[in-house]
C-alpha cells in the first residue's frame, strides 16, 4: 500500500482557506488485484461583515480498481483450497512438455484433469472446480468511480445571541463496472461461452438544512439555547446495465468496440427511482451554574418510501445529568476526586433504512413470459409485464426506543477518566422481509413490520495519562456487553432468514432468543459402536413399540439430540443455540512520547462471539465433488476415535454428518488481535532550524496493521460478516507502512 498526502492552509482575518490532496495505490493480497484511489478536498471561509460569514466546502474521489473475486463456494479462495493437489498452474503434454496457447502464445491453464488424458477418454474425478490461478489472472474489471460533493453555507448572527445558519449540500456519484467473463476451457468448470456485462449508475443528491440558535444567560447562572430547525433532501438514482455475450476477440480493445458481441443476446436493463425526506426538530438546553443540565429535543421525518397515511414519525428525546463534584459539599473531595455527573436519557429514533422505494406500489417488471393466444397455438411468445413483489401500503417507521443511565469519574488530577453506562435499547415494528407462500407468484418477497427486539448491556471506559519529566504516556481500555432477544414476532411463530450456506438455511428467529440464531441440531458425541447405535432407542408411549432413533447411523456417525422426543430426528429436533452477535466487544492501547519519539499500540477483540462455519463443512467433503479436503480430516473417527470429527463419508450420507445443520460447525469466534502498532521520530527544532527549516516539523514513522490474532475459530478469519456465515472470508492483509509527515 502506497499513500501520498499534502495539506495547505492559510489566511487572514476575512478569509481563510485549505486544501488536500491524497493518492492511495493498494496491491492488493491476491494476485492481479488492486485498487486506487485519488481525493482532494477544498474549504474556504469568508467574513464577509461581522454577522455575516459565508463558507463553501467542496470534495472530490475517484477510485478503480479491480478485485472482486467472490467469498462462495464458487470464489477464488474456495477453489485453491479445494482444487486438486495434483494439479498444476500450468498444462502439459503426456511428455511433460508444456502446452501453448497457438492464439495467444501464452502457457495453457491445467484443469482438474490435464487435457492429453481427457482425449484419452479418462473422465475427471473431480466436480466442478476451477484453476484459482488462471481465475485471478484472467480477471477483467473496470470500476471506475467520480464522487464530487460541494457544501455552501451562510452563517448570520443578527442580534446578540442569535445565529441562522443554512447549508445547502449538491453531490452527484457516477459509477461503472465493466466486467468481461473469458471463455474456461479447462477441464472442471468450463465456459464455452465469454461474456461481458456492464453496469452504468447516476446517484445524485440535494440536501438543505436550515437552523436557528438561540443562547442566552441569565444572572451568570442560568443558560439556556434553543433551537429550531428544518432539513430537506432528494436523492434520484438512476442505473442502466446491459449483458452480451458471444465475443469473438478477448482483448480488450475488441470487448469495448460497440459492435463486438452476439447482439441477438443482448439483455438491456434500466432502472430510475426518487427518494426525498423532509424533516422538522428543535432542541431545548438548559444548565444551571454547571451543576444541573436537561436537555429535550424533538423532530417529525417524512419520507417518499412510505405510503402517505404513514410515511411520517415523530421522535422525541430528553436528557439531564447532575455535576455533583461542582456541589459544595462535595469540595473536600475535589483533590482526589475532580469530576463526578451522573447521567440519564431517554429518546426515540426513527429507521427506514431497509425500505425499498415505492414499497407501496411496486413497479412493473418486464418479462417474456406470456400466455400463447389464437387457436394455432403457434409458440408465439407474447411480452408482458409483471409485479415483482406486494406493495404494503401498511409498513410504517420502525422506532427504536432506548434509556440509560451513566457515570463520569475524573481521578487523580483528571488524568485517570472513568465512565460507566447502561443501557436498554427496544426496537419495535422491527422492519424485515416477510416470507410469503410460494403460490403468491412474486419472485420477491415484501417488507413488513415484524415486531419487537431488545438490546441491553453495559459499557465501561477507562483512560490514564500522566507526564513525568520527558516522557509522557497514557493507557485506554472500553470494554462493553450486550444482551440481544426478541420479544415479539406479531403472528408469526418464528422467522426463517434466507442467508444460505451449501444449499442450507442455518438462521432463524423466534421470541425468546436472539435475532437471526442459528437454528440447528446438537450433537451428542459419535457413535463408537453399532451396539450403541442399537440401544440408541424410543418407546412409542401408546404402543409400547420400541425403535432405533438413528437406523441409518453407523459406526463414527453423530449422535443427535432428540429434542421433542418423539424417536426420530428431523427438523423438529433443531435447538436455538447462540447469535454471532457478540457478547462482548472490547479494546485497549497506549501511547509514549519521550524526546521526539512515539509509540503507540491498539488491540481490539471480542468474547462470546459463535460463528457457522460453512468453509470447514465443504472441506470434510472436499465440497462433496472430490476436491481437496481440509488437513483435519486426518483427525476424523476413523483414525482419532476421541477427536470429535466424525467418520468421514459422501455429502449425501442418510446420517447427515456434513450435510446438515448441527452444532458441529459452530465455533467459538471469541479474538484478540494486536490492531496497530505505530513507532516514530520527530526531528527536534534545532535540526529544522539548521537545514534552513525553522518553524516547520518533519517526522518519520512505521506502521504495523493486523499483527496477530490470538483465537480457537479454525476458519480464515473470526470476524466474519453475513450474520456469522463463514463461506470462505476473504483475509485480512498483515500490513507494514513507513511514512514521512513534513509541515511547513
Amino acid at each position: 500500500l502506497e499513500h501520498y498526502a499534502l495539506s495547505l492552509s492559510g489566511g487572514s482575518d476575512t478569509m481563510k482557506g485549505f486544501a488536500s490532496f491524497a493518492y492511495d495505490d493498494d496491491k492488493g493480497v491476491l494476485l492481479n488485484t488492486y485498487a486506487r484511489k485519488f481525493s482532494a478536498k477544498a474549504n474556504l471561509d469568508f467574513q464577509v461583515v461581522k454577522w455575516l460569514k459565508v463558507s463553501e466546502r467542496v470534495s472530490y474521489e475517484y477510485k478503480n480498481g479491480q478485485g472482486d473475486v467472490g467469498t462462495g463456494h464458487e470464489g477464488v479462495l474456495n477453489q485453491a483450497v479445494f482444487f486438486p493437489r495434483s494439479a498444476s498452474i500450468y498444462d502439459y503434454d503426456k511428455e511433460g512438455k508444456l502446452m501453448i496457447d497457438e492464439k495467444t502464445g501464452k502457457p495453457l491453464y491445467h484443469g482438474t484433469i490435464p487435457r492429453w488424458a481427457s482425449a484419452e477418454g479418462i473422465n475427471s474425478p473431480y466436480g466442478e472446480m476451477r484453476n484459482p490461478v488462471a481465475m485471478l489472472e484472467r480477471l477483467d474489471q473496470i470500476r471506475p468511480s467520480n464522487r464530487i460533493y460541494s457544501t455552501t453555507s451562510f452563517e448570520l448572527k443578527p442580534v446578540s445571541g442569535l445565529t441562522v445558519k443554512s447549508d445547502f449540500t449538491a453531490g452527484i456519484d457516477i459509477r461503472t463496472e465493466d466486467i468481461f467473463n473469458c471463455r474456461v476451457p479447462e477441464i472442471g468448470r468450463p465456459n464455452s461461452d465469454n461474456s461481458r456485462d456492464k453496469t452504468n449508475t447516476w446517484n445524485s443528491k440535494l440536501l438543505w438544512e436550515t437552523t436557528a440558535t438561540y443562547a442566552k444567560v441569565f444572572a451568570d447562572k442560568h443558560h439556556f439555547s434553543l433551537m429550531a430547525g428544518y432539513s430537506m433532501s432528494y436523492e434520484k438514482y438512476k442505473y442502466d446495465a446491459y449483458y452480451t455475450t458471444g465475443y469473438v476477440n478477448e482483448d480488450r480493445h475488441s470487448i469495448t468496440n460497440g459492435q463486438a458481441g452476439e447482439w441477438s443476446k443482448f439483455q438491456p436493463e434500466e432502472n430510475i427511482w426518487e427518494e426525498s425526506m423532509l424533516s422538522v426538530f428543535a432542541r431545548l438546553g438548559y444548565s444551571y451554574e454547571d451543576r444541573y443540565f436537561l436537555t429535550a429535543s424533538v423532530r417529525r421525518d417524512a419520507t417518499s418510501k412510505l405510503y402517505k397515511d404513514n410515511n411520517s414519525g415523530v421522535f422525541p428525546a430528553f436528557s439531564a445529568s447532575w455535576k455533583i463534584s461542582s456541589e459544595e459539599f462535595f469540595e473536600p473531595l475535589k483533590n482526589v476526586v475532580n469530576l463526578l455527573k451522573v447521567r440519564g436519557s431517554w429518546g426515540q429514533v426513527g429507521n427506514v433504512a431497509l425500505v425499498p422505494r415505492y414499497s407501496w406500489n411496486v413497479p412493473l417488471n418486464e418479462t417474456d413470459w406470456a400466455m400463447i393466444y389464437g387457436k394455432d397455438l403457434n409458440n408465439i411468445v407474447y411480452g408482458g409485464v409483471y409485479a415483482g413483489s406486494i406493495g404494503t401500503k401498511d409498513l410504517k417507521w420502525e422506532t427504536t426506543e432506548q434509556w440509560g443511565v451513566g457515570l463520569d469519574m475524573g481521578l487523580l488530577d483528571n488524568s485517570l477518566n472513568l465512565t460507566v453506562d447502561y443501557f436498554n435499547k427496544r426496537t419495535k415494528d422491527l422492519i424485515e422481509v416477510v416470507p410469503v407462500p410460494s403460490v403468491a407468484g412474486i419472485s420477491v418477497s415484501p417488507y413488513g413490520n415484524v415486531g419487537d427486539v431488545v438490546n441491553r448491556g453495559w459499557e465501561f471506559g477507562l483512560s490514564y495519562s500522566k507526564k513525568i519529566g520527558h516522557v509522557t504516556f497514557g493507557v485506554n481500555g472500553n470494554l462493553s456487553t450486550v444482551h440481544n432477544e426478541v420479544l415479539d414476532l406479531g403472528n408469526l411463530e418464528f422467522m426463517q432468514h434466507n442467508v444460505v450456506i451449501n444449499s442450507l438455511t442455518p438462521l432463524r428467529s423466534a421470541v425468546g432468543h436472539p435475532w437471526y440464531s442459528y437454528y440447528v441440531l446438537k450433537t451428542e458425541g459419535i457413535f463408537q459402536s453399532q451396539e450403541e447405535i442399537d440401544n440408541f432407542t424410543w418407546r412409542d408411549p401408546e404402543t409400547g413399540i420400541k425403535q432405533k432413533v438413528q437406523p441409518n447411523a453407523k459406526p463414527g456417525d453423530f449422535k443427535y439430540v432428540d429434542f421433542n422426543n418423539d424417536g426420530k430426528i428431523t427438523d423438529d429436533d433443531k435447538q436455538y443455540l447462540g447469535s454471532y452477535m457478540p457478547k462482548i466487544t472490547f479494546g485497549f492501547g497506549g501511547n509514549l512520547q519521550w524526546k521526539g519519539i512515539d509509540f503507540s499500540f491498539q488491540f481490539q477483540g471480542v468474547g462470546k462471539s459463535t460463528v457457522y462455519n460453512g468453509f470447514k463443512q465443504m472441506g470434510y467433503t472436499g465440497r462433496g465433488q472430490g476436491g481437496n479436503m481440509l488437513a483435519d480430516v486426518k483427525n476424523s473417527w476413523e483414525y482419532n476415535k476421541t477427536s470429535g470429527v466424525p467418520r468421514i463419508g459422501l455429502i449425501s450420507d442418510p446420517n447427515g454428518n456434513y450435510n446438515s445443520l448441527n452444532d458441529f460447525f459452530l465455533e467459538d469466534a471469541s479474538y484478540l488481535r494486536l490492531k496497530n502498532v505505530t513507532i516514530g521520530y520527530t526531528l527536534p527544532d534545532n535540526v529544522m532550524r539548521a537545514i534552513g527549516l525553522p518553524g516547520s516539523t518533519a517526522r518519520f514513522y512505521l506502521n504495523g496493521e493486523n499483527l496477530f490474532t490470538a483465537t480457537d475459530y479454525s476458519g480464515i478469519d473470526p470476524e466474519v460478516g453475513n450474520f456469522g456465515i463463514d463461506g470462505g472470508t476473504y483475509p485480512v492483509a498483515r500490513s507494514f507502512s513507513i511514512g514521512f509527515n513534513f509541515s511547513f
